[in-house]
């Protein structure tokens, strides 16, 4: 391993052991400098972030990649109250729980602890620098950050400012540190150093998140694909369906919430389909359906089998007519990915069915998948959304970020069998 990147993970590991003493204190005046120098120095980061996308369009990536790739005012200003949501929520580290007293009086209780040095590993999405930073700073975690060399110039900026603050609030700069690995073995061999980290969370697409477990010997968190479906159901309200379903798809189409496919109830093809097909095509959204979908519009492209669980990150949806319930949760958790999941329904009863029988990390009830996100949540932002069962599920923020240790407070207590 490079001398280098290896004294940037010895480094992590010794700063993870003092994470403890770091006070809330220390954490929320450092989060509310980042948050001011994230103001102050908007135009430094956008220069950044155009240089990014001008390299990015040079190259020839796509627009959905160079949409997430971007740094408007809008996902800028949303970045910054993040950080300053994270400010306000309870600082997780140090928390009892669980506590009882033994019958020969040991007191017993589970304390809230950081996990550790975390690795990110992430593409195209500049926010997640800041997003990883304020959540692992509050949560007590030392955050390797390996983001993609498409928004190098626009990460190093953040990561500059990152390490201002942590100066200034007399937390070491180790705590964050942006990793700048130049080969795909580099990246390889710290995803061996189990010694030194403990915990892997990829964020991008598909073949990023499928090597990053392949070769990691470090706990993999999931941030996988995001094949999301809603099923409208014959007691679906349409006026609230069809404003949910165009949300949820052209809201931001190159996310891992967008919808990607709608499984309607056939009881109500006919007076549901007709206007949403109408109002994706107006609004630019290639329709995909099967042979009853396309019977109402002949604008409607008839899907193949590849359309049914697959990402679009697009304005592309496909849409399906189905028997009832069961067929539509039966497709759902064959198809999807365990990620977001909805249902349109006025029928509690059916709606409560679903949300039982559907296996993934978010269900909603009559709301946009589009609202499966650590912001939204009210989390402030998100590590990730993990689509794994193990620790951490959907959107993993501050309490996700920690494990627990057992304290044992006794009184001179032997075993006595």
């Amino acid at each position: 391993m490079d001398t280098t990147i290896l004294t940037q993970l010895q480094q992590a590991k010794k700063a993870s052991f003092s994470a403890l003493t770091i006070t809330t204190k220390q954490k929320n005046e450092a989060l509310t400098q980042l948050a001011n120098l994230l103001e102050e120095q908007q135009a430094i980061i956008f220069e950044a972030n155009q240089f990014d996308i001008s390299n990015a369009k040079n190259s020839g990536k796509d627009s959905a990649f160079v949409d997430r790739l971007t740094l408007n005012p809008t996902r800028y200003a949303t970045m910054i109250e993040g950080i300053h949501t994270i400010i306000t929520l309870p600082d997780p580290v140090g928390e009892r729980y669980d506590e009882s007293t033994l019958p020969n009086g040991l007191k017993l209780w589970k304390m809230r602890v950081p996990i550790g040095v975390i690795l990110v590993v992430y593409e195209a999405r500049p926010n997640v620098t800041i997003d990883v930073a304020g959540l692992a700073l509050k949560s007590g975690n030392v955050c390797l950050a390996k983001g993609g060399s498409s928004s190098s110039q626009t990460n190093l900026a953040l990561a500059k400012l990152v390490h201002k603050v942590l100066q200034q609030a007399g937390i070491s700069e180790d705590f964050f540190q942006y990793l700048e690995l130049q080969r795909h073995d580099d990246l390889y061999e710290v995803l061996k150093a189990d010694q030194y980290i403990d915990l892997v969370i990829p964020r991008g697409g598909e073949n990023l998140v499928r090597s990053v477990a392949e070769h990691s010997r470090i706990p993999v968190i999931m941030h996988d694909k995001g094949i999301d479906q809603i099923y409208i159901d014959q007691e679906a309200d349409m006026d609230t369906a069809w404003k949910v379903c165009l949300n949820a798809k052209i809201n931001r189409p190159s996310t891992c919430n967008a919808v990607d496919v709608l499984l309607v109830h056939e009881a109500i093809a006919d007076s549901f389909l007709p206007t949403m097909i109408k109002q994706f095509l107006e609004k630019g959204v290639e329709v995909r359906g099967d042979e009853k979908t396309r019977s109402y519009n002949e604008q409607v492209i008839l899907a193949t089998e590849k359309d049914w669980g697959y990402e679009f990150l697009d304005f592309v949806v496909a849409i399906k007519v189905v028997k009832n319930l069961d067929e539509a949760t039966s497709y759902i958790n064959t198809y999807g990915s365990r990620h977001t999941e909805a249902i349109m329904t006025e029928n509690k009863p059916v709606a409560e069915e679903f949300i039982k029988k559907i296996d993934a990390g978010v269900v909603f009830v009559n709301a946009s998948t589009r609202l499966n996100d650590g912001f939204e949540f009210g989390l402030g932002a998100e590590l990730g959304v993990s689509t794994g069962k193990l620790h951490a599920r959907g959107p993993m923020a501050l309490k996700e970020m920690t494990t627990y240790k057992w304290i044992g407070w006794g009184s001179g207590q032997i075993r006595e069998k």
